[in-house]
């Protein structure tokens, strides 16, 4: 008879995959996550109040010869509707592994999974919400903790890719440490910002936002997530700062107000969930109309928020997740910072 720690070959039993729904209690995912415990804690009410809204699962591989003790994880989105380049397209994240066998273990289920429900491409890794970051991370293990950049282990993006996956996008994180002075070139355009309860509460003003990024996001990008909850999020955390109009700008046509500029930033919450100050803000979303492209009217914007916010102690700027084949983005960026985390999006069609 085998003892606790000798197994015999015919003791192993192979390792099993658990499937826990939207309305399951994920207790052993939040436990094995490489994380620390001051993230867990503070993640764990965003990602189960997403999870649930999203018809979002999770599952988790253990290993029933000790104590079905939690070996990988996974997570799976069929809805909101995730599109890639103008089609539907299911998407996996929060993908962890301690090897290649159990991570090409849990990709052919989720694959399973969603070819049972009709579809033939999977995407990923996307760890929803987007707060946690798109892509696997591919370089920079060093990099900080900030909104939307992933963190795994070196080895996850190579397993992915031999797993069948074909590195399909990549994000550039830029941090911006060079600020250009440039002067309103626009001088018919009011520049303004309102509290953040008062900007929501404008349902006219936010018609004409929504329908600005209807205008303006290509239908041709590679990852646009349909979560409405989204911009209302980024709405809760920017009323919890108490100068969340300091955030944002909105640039409106002095004559038709029409609104033809939108950029907003948020603070990089993962520094104050660690328990210290707020330093470093991230560059999350930046509509500008195509007629007010250029003349850099984006670094007058960006020098605008920033002047509002470096009086309250932030001195870093972080660009967000940029689409490295958007040269027009790469070109105003690099401009005015350096690279200092990429990410990979993979795809597999089966």
């Amino acid at each position: 008879m085998a003892t606790k720690t000798e197994l015999l070959p015919c003791d192993i039993i192979p390792p099993k995959i658990i499937k826990y729904t939207k309305n399951q209690r994920i207790t052993r995912f939040y436990t094995y996550i490489p994380y620390p415990e001051w993230f867990k804690v503070q993640m764990k009410p965003i990602f189960e109040h997403h999870r649930k809204a999203n018809e979002g699962f999770t599952f988790m591989m253990v290993d029933p010869n000790h104590k079905n003790t939690s070996i990988g994880s996974i997570y799976c989105e069929l809805t909101p509707k995730h599109m890639s380049k103008g089609m539907q397209i299911p998407i996996f994240g929060w993908l962890h592994a301690e090897s290649k066998e159990i991570a090409e273990q849990l990709l052919l289920h989720v694959e399973n999974f969603v070819r049972d429900r009709g579809y033939h491409e999977l995407r990923g890794p996307l760890n929803m919400p987007k707060m946690f970051g798109w892509g696997a991370q591919a370089d920079f293990y060093d990099c900080p903790m900030y909104w939307e950049t992933p963190h795994n282990s070196p080895e996850i993006p190579k397993w992915i890719e031999e797993c069948g996956y074909t590195p399909d996008t990549e994000y550039i994180t830029l941090g911006l440490t060079n600020l250009l002075e440039v002067d309103n070139p626009y001088p018919e355009l009011d520049i303004i910002s309102y509290p953040i309860a008062e900007l929501f509460a404008n349902q006219e003003l936010m018609a004409k936002l929504y329908r600005l990024i209807e205008r303006n996001f290509s239908g041709f990008l590679p990852d646009v997530s349909t979560d409405k909850e989204r911009f209302e999020e980024m709405g809760k955390l920017l009323r919890e700062t108490g100068h969340g109009e300091d955030f944002y700008i909105l640039a409106i046509k002095k004559d038709t107000q029409d609104l033809v500029a939108f950029i907003v930033e948020v603070p990089n919450i993962f520094e104050q969930w660690a328990g210290n100050p707020l330093k470093t803000i991230v560059v999350d979303t930046v509509i500008v109309d195509e007629h007010y492209r250029g003349a850099y009217f984006f670094f007058f914007l960006f020098n605008e928020i920033y002047t509002k916010l470096a009086p309250k102690g932030v001195d870093g700027v972080v660009s967000g997740l940029i689409w490295a084949k958007n040269i027009p983005a790469m070109k105003t960026f690099s401009k005015i910072g350096k690279k200092i985390q990429n990410t990979i999006v993979f795809q597999k069609s089966f």
